[in-house]
């Protein structure tokens, strides 16, 4: 990237300094920022907020899935310090070297920049692009040919000795991505916040997610708003009614949803 002549927004929240992210294609996330002085604002002022830390208990590592240009990235880096470690999963090769330039320029060595394309499984992909936007839809490749594979939250987190939030943002595959990384959330137990399209998500991946985190004894609530914004409680069996109506449906919706383990339960051996 030519650092003389990329174009820069400004994002703000109220819990750590104002940060600078670099772009070169003006899609709907930088638009929102734009427009709000921040992405997900609602969601990541409370995420950030000293409060809902000591609810959800000290955080060292952060696992996001969907990095983007490292809105939520670099907002996390700059909360943990040197001594916590932002894992950022961007599956499109420029925007991770977007998001690579933005976490050096925001002066954080504590983001590791990884460029993967994460599934439910291993298995041959291909990249499709479109105009008009950092991000690429990836499908599997039907040959199994070529050099792009899709990986696991569960084989990325092998080497990890401690992982305590997950996020994931990917255009309907997040509960698809999750669903591969049983062994992860089994292991770590971490919070995760995970983007809900109904529409895009496909029945069996919906039901696995939701038995994975039964299982594992996950609290669920939603957050509520835009720019403001509150979490509110929600049982798995309003999210599985919500599912069925606006995935019969068809329409686009979407909300931010967030698991949190019980920590008064003993997840399932």
């Amino acid at each position: 990237m030519n650092e003389t002549t990329h174009k820069t927004v400004e994002l703000r929240y109220q819990s750590i300094p104002p940060f600078r992210l670099a772009y070169e294609t003006e899609d709907e996330i930088v638009q929102e920022i734009k427009r709000f002085g921040a992405y997900d604002r609602y969601v990541l002022d409370m995420m950030l907020s000293p409060g809902f830390q000591r609810r959800i208990g000290p955080v060292r590592t952060v696992l996001d899935i969907g990095a983007n240009i490292g809105t939520y990235a670099v907002a996390f880096g700059k909360l943990l310090g040197p001594k916590g470690k932002v894992i950022a999963v961007e599956g499109n090769a420029e925007t991770a070297r977007i998001l690579t330039h933005n976490a050096r320029v925001n002066g954080l060595t504590n983001i590791e920049v990884v460029q993967a394309v994460l599934a439910g499984t291993s298995f041959a992909i291909e990249e499709v692009r479109s105009d008009g936007s950092s991000q690429s839809e990836f499908r599997r490749n039907v040959d199994a040919t070529g050099d792009l594979r899709a990986t696991t939250i569960d084989e990325l987190c092998a080497p990890l000795t401690d992982l305590q939030f997950i996020k994931i943002d990917v255009n309907g595959a997040d509960f698809e991505i999750l669903n591969g990384g049983y062994a992860t959330v089994k292991r770590f137990r971490p919070s995760i916040l995970i983007e809900f399209s109904p529409a895009m998500i496909d029945p069996r991946d919906f039901s696995q997610t939701l038995d994975i985190l039964e299982e594992q004894s996950y609290h669920l609530s939603f957050f509520r708003g835009h720019s403001v914004g509150a979490l509110e409680p929600m049982n798995h069996a309003m999210l599985k009614e919500t599912y069925e109506f606006w995935h019969g449906l068809g329409v686009s919706s979407w909300m931010n949803l967030f698991f949190t383990p019980r920590r008064n339960r003993k997840p399932a051996a």
